[in-house]
């Protein structure tokens, strides 16, 4: 017994240290790095106009749309903005610090679950110290609460799985419900889930079916009183928001093209017979769109694909050393470079050493390419992509894990207790 508590106070002792060295370097950045000129109308204005209009009782509304945007951000925005003062974005920026620093926390549990304590730790340290999550708090973008919802909910699964727990699978499906109401790509979260227990379903327990309808159970309990909300506000059936015809349409059409080496800026848009009057017409915006992004991918399919190919490169090209506009930014942006290439380089050698276990593999690699589906057949930009590398920072950690113990330990297991991970998934 004292030597499971000693292990237990170990344990607590070194997620508290990846917390707080996370905490720190969020911290840091807020205080000491200038801020970035903001757009005038990009999306943390419109998080803050959202926020402005619910404490003024207003209900959650962007200008005259309703549904735009997924609500749960500018709620989270709205509550700091009650506690410490309207318009206070400093304390957004902090409390985003903060979230940041849980997300480590939470892949270091999940990770650790999936492999051993080790491998959890390291891809702990490794996000803690990712340049990338560093800065985004300060940004204000709603990427660093989805990813930090988006960790609680795989730890709550696979710890659900783990211990054969209902009512964490339930809980598991809620969160993921929440993380769609933060950004919509994590409704996919339900085939990836559900993919994932298919092709693993012969080492699975005999529960797997009623495992499924729980955590689907739990996002449709997240989702739906919001998808309710909006059918009787819009008289339409909006499940999350209404944006996703005019990003479709944004990304294909005639006014699409021309962008492919990034010459002409991104520009917002509507069907050209759509009244915006900010956003009194969001229903009809969306439902055009789709028709109209459509339409345009019928009678240029190869254009579409061109644009669809530049957009995965745009969504995943390394950092660019060329864009610094000072010594400073170009410290930053070398470490942020280092940072990127040595996680993919590490995550392919972790996959390789999962290869024998394929289950081992599948939920990131499904995860990789549906949840960049999305931007690569709308728009895209290098901050969509921060959700999936927090999941490759696991397979990263397998991969130095595994370097680090037959390098310098001598140790030739494999990389993943293949009972636990049995049991895990």
């Amino acid at each position: 017994m004292q030597h499971l508590r000693a292990r237990f106070a170990s344990h607590t002792a070194i997620l508290t240290a990846i917390f707080l060295l996370a905490l720190v370097l969020r911290l840091v950045y807020i205080f000491i790095v200038p801020h970035e000129a903001e757009p005038p109308l990009d999306d943390r204005h419109y998080y803050a106009l959202t926020a402005q209009h619910i404490l003024d009782g207003d209900g959650i509304q962007q200008s005259r749309a309703y549904a735009y945007q997924p609500p749960l951000f500018p709620v989270l925005v709205a509550g700091v903005f009650a506690v410490a003062g309207r318009n206070n974005t400093l304390a957004v920026e902090v409390t985003l610090a903060v979230c940041g620093a849980l997300q480590c926390v939470l892949l270091a549990l999940w990770a650790g679950l999936l492999s051993t304590r080790r491998v959890g730790y390291i891809a702990g340290i490794w996000a803690a110290l990712y340049p990338q999550f560093i800065r985004y708090p300060q940004t204000r973008y709603s990427e660093t609460f989805f990813i930090c919802l988006l960790a609680l909910g795989i730890w709550l699964l696979v710890r659900a799985l783990h211990k054969r727990s209902l009512g964490n699978i339930l809980l598991a499906g809620i969160v993921c419900g929440l993380c769609a109401l933060t950004r919509e790509v994590a409704i996919l979260l339900g085939p990836i889930v559900a993919g994932w227990f298919w092709f693993g379903r012969k080492q699975l327990p005999p529960q797997l079916p009623r495992y499924l309808l729980l955590f689907g159970a739990g996002m449709v309990l997240s989702i739906a009183p919001w998808t309710i909300r909006n059918y009787f506000v819009l008289h339409t059936f909006a499940p999350i928001s209404t944006n996703g015809g005019i990003n479709f349409y944004i990304g294909n059409s005639p006014r699409a093209e021309g962008r492919y080496d990034r010459e002409i800026p991104f520009d917002w848009f509507v069907v050209s017979d759509v009244d915006w009057q900010d956003g009194a017409n969001e229903v009809l915006a969306n439902k055009r769109g789709f028709q109209e992004g459509f339409k345009y991918v019928r009678e240029y399919p190869g254009r579409a694909l061109r644009r669809w190919a530049w957009n995965a490169w745009y969504l995943w090209e390394p950092p660019s050393l060329s864009k610094a506009t000072s010594s400073k930014e170009l410290l930053l942006r070398v470490g942020w470079l280092a940072f990127y290439l040595a996680m993919f380089a590490f995550a392919l050698y972790g996959i390789y050493q999962l290869g024998g276990n394929i289950r081992g593999v599948f939920f990131g690699i499904i995860a990789f390419f549906l949840m960049s589906l999305p931007y690569v057949i709308t728009y895209a930009d290098t901050r969509y992509r921060l959700p999936v590398e927090s999941l490759l920072l696991f397979y990263s950690a397998v991969g130095l894990e595994t370097l680090f113990r037959r390098y310098y330990e001598g140790d030739l297991t494999p990389p993943v207790n293949e009972q636990l991970f049995a049991a895990a998934i």
